[in-house]
């Protein structure tokens, strides 16, 4: 059913509401522990640290007339960060032992 707006009017169902809306039980939200130094996240902090390097070889190359060389090194920096995107995308199922009920 719509109405005149053409909004959806229909009634909802409380009981599966309820359910959605309702505090994970303490077994399934066991916190992670932290690791900071893990693989992951290094690789991760290595590709936040990328993005100022690649950004500023760009900008160095192109505003003050640097050598061509620092358009490649950019590139091979930004074609690095992709890879270990990659690589942590592997990484991170085999290194946990269970998966939040957000991941998928």
């Amino acid at each position: 059913m719509h109405n005149q707006r053409g909004f959806d009017c229909r009634p909802v169902d409380l009981t599966a509401a309820r359910v959605f809306l309702s505090d994970m039980n303490a077994i399934s939200s066991r916190p992670l522990p932290a690791r900071p130094l893990a693989l992951p996240n290094l690789l991760t902090y290595g590709r936040i640290a990328a993005v100022p390097v690649v950004v500023a070889m760009m900008f160095w190359q192109s505003i003050f007339d640097g050598p061509l060389w620092l358009r490649w090194v950019a590139l091979t920096v930004f074609i690095s960060a992709g890879v270990t995107d990659i690589l942590d995308g592997c990484l991170i199922p085999s290194l946990t032992s269970y998966l939040s009920h957000l991941a998928y």
